[in-house]
């Protein structure tokens, strides 16, 4: 704040203002650091009224209730003098639930532990299987990677065989040594391609594996 900031503050309003953008009221600390180099001091118990008066406005029950329905914990800020804690508590009724749990799970959200432990267990039913699922699920996608990466490996590997052989058939100026090299060039990439198509079996079964667990867990499959 500059000299004439400080100097003719409105504290009451700094203090409104600074409440009703969720502020904490240890925010007159910095105004008093601010001002301290202009000799001002700022008036805390008008700072303090507006402040309160500020935070009502902040901590009103529509932002009680979202903040329970995305599953966050309480805001410190917003005392039982505010009408936030009863919003609160009303959206914590509608996220508190089997399918919101599910759906939390299966998108990978952390859970904060925010419901109360009567009405939690529904949720945590849902939030470990979808969980599950999601687990599964990335699971599936890391091994679909590494599938994509040993087909692209084959892939350069079948190129480069094919180079050689042209190689070896086409160009009369190699020596026999030369071409006995390129011939077991090829020989090693294509036992190099063998183990990969083994390994690409391996994932194939460990990935349906994982799809049937999956669909288990939808319901989809016994």
């Amino acid at each position: 704040m500059s000299r004439d900031e400080c100097v003719n503050a409105d504290w009451r309003t700094i203090g409104f203002e600074d409440g009703a953008n969720g502020q904490a009221p240890g925010r007159i600390g910095d105004h008093r650091k601010a001002c301290a180099s202009h000799n001002v001091v700022p008036d805390r118990d008008a700072y303090l009224s507006g402040y309160q008066e500020g935070n009502q406005s902040y901590c009103t029950s529509e932002r009680g209730q979202r903040d329970a329905q995305y599953g966050n914990r309480s805001n410190d800020l917003c005392s039982v003098n505010t009408d936030y804690p009863a919003g609160y508590q009303e959206g914590l009724a509608s996220y508190c639930t089997f399918d919101v749990g599910y759906e939390a799970g299966l998108s990978g959200e952390e859970y904060l532990r925010v419901c109360p432990q009567e009405i939690e267990k529904d949720f945590l039913i849902g939030y470990e299987l979808g969980s599950e699922t999601y687990r599964i699920s990335q699971a599936i996608i890391e091994l679909e990677s590494q599938v994509a990466h040993i087909i692209g490996l084959q892939t350069d590997n079948d190129r480069l065989i094919e180079e050689l052989q042209h190689e070896a058939v086409f160009n009369r100026e190699l020596k026999v040594a030369e071409r006995v090299e390129i011939l077991a060039d090829i020989d090693s990439l294509k036992d190099t391609n063998e183990d990969l198509d083994a390994e690409h079996a391996a994932l194939d079964v460990e990935i349906e594996r994982l799809y049937h667990a999956r669909r288990k867990l939808d319901g989809i499959e016994e």
